[in-house]
Parts: structure tokens; C-alpha cells; sequence
């Protein structure tokens, strides 16, 4: 009962996965309805299938007789998967993200201000190593 009930989502899952992959990858599909909308997967998946995105798909096949079957019809849809172009953009926020570029700037700004704050720590520190050096020398020219 659960097992079955079980499968039935996963082979429905993996249909609509399939014709969301055929719909995005066949060029004579293109100005179609791509159904992200017929599984939770294909929902899930859809920025990744054909979004903005870079996505990888792995094949899984068995050298083996008694699946071969399985593991070309693996390979047809992997094929297809293939097809599949997108082109990944940067996105980029105006109004809340700074330029790269920019970025890169005020990092090498704040970098330059902590080094010559540590700089400046240490030359204090020296500054009371020599105080405190002098005030022992002093009093042990007192003890003597």
C-alpha cells in the first residue's frame, strides 16, 4: 500500500520532470508551455532547469545485461537534458549591491586603515617597553 502509493509520486514526479526537460530542450518546443507546474520536483527545480542558473546532471548506468534497458533509456534522457541551454547572469542589485570593482576598493581602503592601526599599536608598544626599561634601569641606580 504505502510502497506503492510511494512509487506512484516518484514515477509522477520524474514523468513531469521529463516533459519539463523535453519542453526545454527541444527547439521546436520552445515558444511552449514548459509545465513546471505539474510536480513539486519540476516546481522545485524550475530556477535550476531553466532559469539563471548552471546546472549539472548525472547519469547513472550499469554495464550490466539485465539493465540495459534502463540504462539507455537513462542515457535518451540525459540526452535530452543536454539540450537544455541557459545563460547565467550575474544578478546584480543597483540599489543595495556595490560593483565589484567598487567593492575590491573600499576592501583595499579598510585593509590599508587596520594595517596602519596595527602600526601604530605596535609603536606604542615599543614606546612602553622603553619607558618601562629606563624606569627599571633607574631604580636599580637607586638600589646601588
Amino acid at each position: 500500500g504505502q510502497r506503492l502509493k510511494e512509487s506512484v509520486n516518484i514515477n509522477s514526479g520524474l514523468l513531469a520532470l521529463g516533459n519539463v526537460i523535453s519542453a526545454l530542450g527541444d527547439e521546436r518546443r520552445k515558444a511552449t508551455h514548459v509545465p513546471y507546474r505539474q510536480s513539486k520536483l519540476t516546481r522545485m527545480l524550475q530556477d535550476s532547469l531553466g532559469g539563471n542558473s548552471r546546472t549539472l546532471m548525472v547519469a547513472c548506468v550499469s554495464p550490466a545485461d539485465a539493465s540495459f534497458e534502463e540504462s539507455l533509456n537513462t542515457l535518451k534522457y540525459a540526452n535530452r537534458a543536454r539540450n537544455i541551454k541557459n545563460a547565467p547572469v550575474v544578478n546584480i542589485n543597483e540599489e543595495t549591491d556595490t560593483m565589484p570593482d567598487a567593492q575590491a576598493a573600499v576592501q583595499e581602503e579598510e585593509i590599508g586603515r587596520l594595517r596602519h592601526a596595527l602600526d601604530n599599536m605596535h609603536v606604542q608598544e615599543m614606546q612602553r617597553e622603553r619607558e618601562l626599561s629606563l624606569e627599571s634601569d633607574c631604580m636599580k641606580g637607586e638600589e646601588a
